[in-house]
C-alpha cells in the first residue's frame, strides 16, 4: 500500500519513477585556472598558476602570425599528457600569414605542470592560452568546428550539431600590428583576454549546460584584419 501512494504522488507531481533507467544527476563542468602568455620567436612555454587534478579536461590554444607561411604545431607538457589536434584555421594573406590551432588532453595526473610548451615549425609570433575544466572528461566530436575570415568584421559563424548537454568553449584570434575589439558572442562567458606580441589579440569564452542539438556562435571584431576562431563541446 505504501508503494502504491508513492508512485500515485509521483504521478501527481510529475517527477519520474524510480528504477533503472532513472535519470542521474550530471557532473558540473567548472573551469578550474587558465593561463595565458606570448613570445615574438620561438617556442612558447606556460606554466599553470596551479597543479594540474588528473582527470581533468585540458584545453591549449595556440594562435600565430608571421611572414614565413603557415606553419605546424606541437604541444607537449611535463606531465606527459597525450594531446590531441582538434583543428587549425590557417591563412595565408598577402603580406604574412596567421593561424589558430586548438589541442586537447585529460590529464593523466596530478602534479605541477611546469611547461605546457606550443612549438612551432616556423619562426613567428605565438600567443597562446591555457585552460584546465573541472568536471568533464570527453569532447564532442558534433561539437567541433575551426575556422577563419580575412575580415574580423565579417568574423566566423560556427553552426554545429551537438550530441550531448555541452558547456561549448570558443575562442577568437586576431593577428595583428594593432589591436582589435573581439565581441563577447550572445549568452557566453568571458574567460581569456590575452594581448600578445605586436598587438595580436585573443579572446576565449563558454557556455555551461546547453542542451544537445543545432548550435551556433558568431565570433566578430573590429577592423579587417584576419580573425580565427574554433568551438568545442566538452561534457562528463
Amino acid at each position: 500500500m505504501r508503494l502504491l501512494l508513492t508512485l500515485l504522488t509521483l504521478l501527481q507531481l510529475g517527477l519520474p519513477f524510480p528504477g533503472p533507467g532513472s535519470p542521474h544527476s550530471s557532473a558540473t563542468v567548472t573551469l578550474v585556472q587558465q593561463k595565458s602568455d606570448g613570445v615574438v620567436s620561438g617556442t612558447l612555454n606556460i606554466t599553470p598558476p596551479s597543479n594540474v587534478t588528473s582527470g581533468d579536461f585540458l584545453i591549449v590554444i595556440c594562435g600565430y602570425w608571421s611572414g614565413n607561411g603557415v606553419s605546424t604545431f606541437n604541444v607537449t607538457d611535463t606531465l606527459a599528457n597525450t594531446w590531441t589536434n582538434r583543428g587549425v584555421t590557417g591563412l595565408n594573406t598577402s603580406n604574412f600569414s596567421s593561424e589558430a590551432v586548438i589541442f586537447t588532453a585529460v590529464a593523466s595526473s596530478t602534479g605541477t605542470d611546469t611547461n605546457v610548451t606550443c612549438t612551432q615549425a616556423f619562426d613567428g609570433h605565438i600567443d597562446a592560452t591555457f585552460m584546465e575544466y573541472s568536471g568533464a572528461t570527453a569532447l564532442d566530436s558534433g561539437a567541433t568546428d575551426c575556422n577563419n575570415n580575412n575580415s574580423a568584421t565579417t568574423g566566423v559563424t560556427h553552426s554545429v550539431t551537438s550530441t550531448a548537454t555541452d558547456t561549448l568553449v570558443t575562442f577568437t584570434f586576431v593577428a595583428a600590428t594593432s589591436s582589435s575589439t573581439l565581441t563577447t558572442p550572445t549568452n557566453y562567458t568571458l574567460r581569456v583576454t590575452g594581448t600578445g606580441t605586436s598587438g595580436d589579440t585573443f579572446k576565449a569564452f563558454d557556455r555551461s549546460a546547453v542542451a544537445a542539438g543545432a548550435q551556433s556562435v558568431s565570433n566578430v571584431g573590429s577592423g579587417t584584419t584576419p580573425l580565427h576562431s574554433c568551438l568545442i563541446g566538452i561534457h562528463p
